[in-house]
């Protein structure tokens, strides 16, 4: 444009230049606050399924969080009556691990009713409002699935593995337990007989069962972990049919429970079942878990008991960091240096230098509250545990003054790190690992994230965690001796 201009003055005489006219005031603009206008949001994950899942009853369902990360992505929904909905596509295997988890374990029964969780979970078994007693079993079967439960002291989980073309049916069938399950007095008492036979088996004619229902006495005052799960011969025999009708009315209601589902599956067509099966349950008014840590134990006088064993069994319990505590991956961390076979310092040791023991081992809990660490100390026959007890407590006294060598941690570490590993490649096992987070935490991606956290354990962790958690005058104790 320039250069025409240019062109078509050439030759023209000049003019002399006016002045330029006023430009008109540009009328004044209103401001406006730009920080005040709410961008408007992307869509985010599964938007168009939530749409069309909310279209005809607002609030049917919602995201509460969706996380990506390295080989595997979890999406978190929520149903308008509480229920948490937890899924994880996992394509390369034919087959949807199914799992349902309660936060109603022994801990929240009564104390005159201890056992009262472990029997619900065998009347969930039975009948329903629209299945007849057997015919639940008879379903799974046919498909070859296998199902079974659990109940602990903080949750009761239900779980299977199922083919993926049968997941339609499968959630059909659990949504039915849990809203329509029916307490014949008959049946009740089947299955109180049945739990009845399993104390027999697993405490009563057990050694380390008897052993540990002792240990746990010792070491809480109040908490209800001091309980047994499989609870006491007296508290089974006064639980009645109604007080599990109570129980299930209380507590297995959808917002005091979870799905997790993890394999083969299209979430939308997964999550349009569940809310279609699930979303008219009811939910309940809950009965508040107000309970909270004990104060750490003061060291409790040991306990002798004669059992018919052929060599003296020890059982020692220290205070252990619940799941959520920063010291949680120190002490799984700490449990493989001690007790990992070969190069464990107690198991390298007593069992295949001085050749005390015929077992050693140590057991770290996962629970809401703070637990107990389990140490187990089987003698040879003839050899007393006087020796084996003083190298346990020396060993650990050590480490409080002198941490780790880095070739100690770096062991220890690398195998806590494989059986991490190994178990996120069974689908089953990622969904017990993000129901029991669930269930203690309501943090169930954080299982999901646990390697990074036992990737971070310095050897001074686990000095620490040993100084403030395995000090002697905090020591419960109880030892098994041959009876005559």
């Amino acid at each position: 444009m320039w250069a025409l201009c240019v062109l078509v003055c050439v030759g023209c005489k000049a003019e002399p230049a006016s002045a330029p006219a006023e430009p008109e005031p540009a009328p004044p603009e209103e401001r406006v606050d730009t920080h005040a206008i709410e961008p408007e949001p992307e869509p985010g994950p599964w938007h168009a399924l939530l749409a069309r899942l909310n279209a005809d009853t607002p609030d049917a369902v919602s995201l509460v969080e969706h996380v990506e990360l390295p080989g595997h992505t979890v999406s978190r929904f929520r149903l308008k009556n509480g229920l948490d909905v937890i899924l994880v596509e996992d394509p390369f295997t034919p087959v949807v691990a199914y799992q349902t988890w309660y936060r109603a374990g022994s801990r929240h029964e009564p104390r005159d009713k201890q056992g009262l969780a472990h029997i619900l979970e065998h009347l969930m078994f039975r009948r329903t409002k629209n299945l007849e007693d057997g015919r639940f079993d008879k379903e799974m079967e046919q498909y070859g699935i296998d199902p079974n439960a659990s109940t602990w002291l903080d949750f009761t989980w239900y779980h299977q593995k199922v083919p993926a073309n049968r997941l339609a049916h499968v959630i059909g069938i659990e949504a039915e337990r849990m809203a329509n399950l029916e307490i014949d007095p008959t049946i009740f008492e089947a299955e109180r007989d049945v739990v009845i036979r399993e104390r027999l088996f697993r405490i009563d004619n057990n050694p380390q069962g008897s052993l540990l229902e002792i240990l746990y006495q010792q070491s809480f005052d109040t908490h209800p972990y001091r309980d047994p799960t499989t609870g006491t011969p007296e508290s089974l025999e006064a639980i009645t049919a109604d007080d599990c009708r109570w129980f299930y009315e209380h507590y297995y209601a959808p917002n005091n429970a979870a799905l997790v589902l993890v394999g083969d599956f299209d979430t939308a067509e997964a999550l349009t079942e569940i809310v279609e099966a699930y979303g008219d349950i009811a939910a309940a008014e809950l009965i508040e878990d107000t309970m909270g840590d004990e104060p750490m134990p003061n060291s409790r006088e040991s306990e002798i008991v004669a059992m018919p064993i052929d060599a003296e069994m020890l059982i020692l319990g220290f205070p252990a960091p619940k799941l959520t505590d920063p010291d949680h991956e120190p002490f799984a961390v700490l449990n493989e240096a001690l007790f990992a076979s070969p190069h464990g310092r107690l198991y390298r040791t007593l069992k295949l230098e001085r050749e005390w023991v015929t077992r050693i081992e140590g057991w770290v809990p996962s629970f809401q509250d703070r637990a107990l660490y389990e140490i187990f100390v089987t003698m040879k026959p003839g050899v007393g545990h006087e020796e084996s007890r003083k190298s346990l407590l020396g060993t650990l006294g050590a480490l409080a003054r002198e941490p780790l060598s880095e070739d100690e941690l770096r062991r220890a570490r690398q195998r806590v790190e494989l059986e991490y590993v190994e178990a996120l490649q069974d689908t089953a096992s990622v969904a017990e690992g993000l129901g029991h987070y669930w269930a203690v935490s309501d943090a169930p991606v954080d299982y999901l994230t646990r390697l990074e956290r036992v990737q971070r354990v310095t050897a001074e962790d686990v000095q620490r965690a040993v100084r403030t958690w395995l000090r002697p005058d905090h020591l419960a104790e109880v030892l098994a001796i041959p009876k005559d």
